[in-house]
C-alpha cells in the first residue's frame, strides 16, 4: 500500500509540474526521481521479503492525494477537441515514433511524429502507430507513401533532434524532401525505400503489415498502421551486455497538450514474483 501511495504522490507531482525539457527542470526531476527512487526500491524490496504484504489486510486505506469524488464526462456529448485533449493528457507518458517514408519513385523523403504509438507483440515482431487525416480531409503523406511502398522506418526520438522533428510536423507539399528541409541525414535502410535518421541513435526498420481505418475517411478519422519489423539499427553506445542502455537514448515523450518529457525519471520494481525475464 505504501508503494502504491508513492507512485500517486511522484505521478501527481510530475503532471503539475513538468512542462519544459530545460537543463534546470530536468535537475529538479532528477533530484526528485533519486529521492523516490530510493523509497520505491526500498519498499519493494521489503515487500519482496515479506510474505505479508503480499495479502489484503484490515487497515484503513491511506489518505489519497486526490479527490475520490468522480467527475464525469460522457464521450458522445464532447467535441473531437475536447476528447483529443482528455485522451492526450489521460494517456501520458506516450512515445513518439519519429516515421520516415519515402515517396514510391524515390524522388521525396518524408518525416512526423506521431504519438499514438505502441509496440504490439514479439511474434511476430510488429509495432502499430495512427496517422490522422489533413485538415482538408485528405490522407497525410506518410500514409499515401507507406500504402505505396510497404515500407516505413520509426525512428527514436531524442531531445538532441526533437526541434527538428517537431519542425517535419508542418505540412509541407509532398514534392518537399523534408529531410532538406528540416537538415536531418538521411541513410540507406537494408530491406526497403525508406530512409533511417542518421541523427537517430535508434532505428526500426518495417515492412506493412496491415492498416485499419478508424472513423470516416476525414478529418478526425484516423488509420491504425501496423508494421513487421525487419531490423534494427543502433548505435554502438547504446547497447551493452546484449541489451538496450536506455539512459543513453535521451528519449522524448508527449505529455498532454503541448507539454513533452524524458525518460530520466525511472525507478526499478524490485518485486520479481509478478513479473520478470524469468517468467518467459
Amino acid at each position: 500500500m505504501e508503494f502504491c501511495r508513492n507512485i500517486c504522490v511522484f505521478a501527481t507531482a510530475l503532471r503539475h509540474e513538468i512542462c519544459n525539457l530545460s537543463r534546470p527542470g530536468l535537475r529538479l526531476y532528477n533530484q526528485r526521481a533519486r529521492a523516490f527512487g530510493r523509497t520505491a526500491a526500498a519498499t519493494a524490496s521489503s515487500s519482496h521479503h515479506d510474505k505479508a504484504s503480499h495479502q489484503p489486510n484490515n487497515k484503513p486505506a491511506s489518505v489519497l492525494p486526490f479527490s475520490t469524488t468522480k467527475l464525469l464526462f460522457d464521450a458522445f456529448a464532447m467535441d473531437k477537441v475536447k476528447v483529443y485533449d482528455i485522451l492526450c493528457a489521460a494517456i501520458v507518458p506516450r512515445p513518439i515514433a519519429f516515421v520516415s517514408t519515402c515517396s514510391a519513385d524515390g524522388r521525396v523523403k518524408n518525416l512526423a511524429m506521431f504519438s499514438f504509438f505502441m509496440p504490439v507483440t514479439s511474434e511476430p515482431p510488429t509495432l502499430a502507430f495512427s496517422i490522422t487525416r489533413k485538415k482538408r480531409h485528405s490522407a497525410k503523406d506518410t500514409l499515401v507513401n507507406i500504402l505505396d511502398t510497404g515500407h516505413f522506418v520509426v525512428n527514436h526520438t531524442v531531445q538532441s533532434v526533437f526541434d527538428k522533428g517537431y519542425q517535419a510536423a508542418y505540412e509541407y507539399d509532398p514534392d518537399v524532401d523534408e529531410f532538406d528541409e528540416v537538415g536531418l541525414t538521411a541513410v540507406a535502410s537494408k530491406y526497403g525505400i525508406a530512409p533511417i535518421v542518421k541523427e537517430s541513435p535508434l532505428s526500426l526498420e518495417c515492412s506493412l503489415y496491415k492498416t485499419m481505418d478508424i472513423g470516416e475517411p476525414k478529418y478526425g478519422g484516423s488509420t491504425i498502421v501496423v508494421g513487421k519489423l525487419l531490423a534494427v539499427h543502433i548505435s554502438e553506445s547504446c547497447w551493452k551486455d546484449g541489451q538496450i542502455i536506455p539512459q543513453t537514448l535521451e528519449s522524448v515523450s508527449r505529455l498532454s497538450a503541448m507539454n513533452y518529457g524524458n525518460a530520466d525519471i525511472t525507478f526499478k520494481v524490485l518485486n520479481d514474483q509478478v513479473w520478470s525475464d524469468k517468467h518467459w
